[in-house]
C-alpha cells in the first residue's frame, strides 16, 4: 500500500547505514509489514508509523541519533495484541527488536560495543512507550520519540476523534460499559495530574508549546463523551429495576 511505499525507503536507508545485508533487510521488512497488517489493528498500523516519521522529519534538526529513533519507530508497536495489553506488548516488541539487532546488525568495531549500546538504548525506549514517562536522565532523543508517539493527542479535533474510533475498534472485545469506564478513568486521572501541574502530555518544549493545550482539550472532550456513553449504557438496567 501507499504507507508501505513511503516507509520502505526509510527502512532500506537505515539498514544500509547500519550494514544490514540485503537478505535480512528484506526478511525483517516482510515481518514488520505482515505484523502491522494484522486484523486486530486499526490505529497501530503502518499509517501510525508514517505519522511518527512526519514528526521526525519536522524535528530532524534536533534529533541526534537518527538511526536509533528510526529503529524505535519501526519496532515500537511490532507486537500489538489489545487483549494482552500494556506493558506486555511493549516488552514483547522490545524483545523482537533485540532479536533483529542481534541477528541483523553486524558486530562492528570495536566488537559489539556500539551495536550493544544501540540495541540497549532502543530497547529501553520501546519499553518506555508503555507509560511515555520520562526521567531527568533521559536524553532529548528519548523525549522526542515519546512525543512523536503521543503526537496524535494534540492533533486537530476531527483527527483526534478518528483516533478514538480506531482505538475503540481495537478494543471491540471489551464491552462498552467496561471500555468507557476504564478509558474514562485513565483520562480523568491524567487530566487531574495535569491540572495539579504534576504531569504534562509532552516531554519536550517544542511539543508542549505547539500541542499541549490542544491535547488536554481533546482528552477533556473525550472524557465527557465517555461519561455520557457510560450513562446511556447504565440506563436500561435502571429501567428494568423500576
Amino acid at each position: 500500500g501507499e504507507n508501505a511505499a513511503r516507509l520502505w525507503p526509510r527502512w532500506a536507508e537505515v539498514c544500509g547505514k547500519l550494514g544490514v545485508d540485503t537478505e535480512r533487510r528484506q526478511e525483517w521488512w516482510q515481518d514488520l509489514e505482515r505484523r502491522h497488517r494484522e486484523p486486530q489493528r486499526s490505529y497501530h498500523t503502518f499509517a501510525h508509523l508514517v505519522e511518527l516519521f512526519d514528526h521526525m522529519d519536522a524535528n530532524q534538526a534536533v534529533v541526534q541519533d537518527m538511526p536509533a529513533v528510526t529503529l524505535a519507530i519501526f519496532f515500537h508497536d511490532a507486537v500489538y495484541d489489545p487483549k494482552a495489553g500494556s506493558p506486555k506488548n511493549e516488552q514483547d516488541s522490545a524483545v523482537l527488536f533485540d532479536k533483529f539487532g542481534q541477528e541483523a546488525l553486524p558486530a562492528g568495531d570495536p566488537l559489539g560495543l556500539v551495536k550493544g549500546e544501540l540495541i540497549a538504548k532502543v530497547r529501553r525506549w520501546i519499553v518506555q512507550t508503555a507509560t511515555h514517562k520520562t526521567a531527568e536522565s533521559d536524553d532529548e532523543d528519548c523525549r522526542l520519540f515519546m512525543d512523536f508517539d503521543m503526537g496524535i493527542l494534540g492533533s486537530e479535533p476531527e483527527r483526534y476523534q478518528r483516533y478514538c474510533q480506531m482505538i475503540r475498534q481495537e478494543y471491540q472485545h471489551v464491552a462498552e460499559p467496561f471500555f468507557c469506564k476504564a478509558r474514562g478513568a485513565f483520562l480523568e486521572d491524567f487530566l487531574k495530574s495535569a491540572r495539579e501541574g504534576k504531569r504534562s502530555v509532552y516531554a519536550t518544549e517544542v511539543f508542549r508549546s505547539r500541542r499541549e493545550h490542544r491535547a488536554l482539550e481533546n482528552m477533556e472532550r473525550e472524557a465527557e463523551v465517555l461519561a455520557r456513553r457510560l450513562r446511556s449504557c447504565s440506563l436500561p438496567t435502571r429501567a428494568l429495576t423500576e
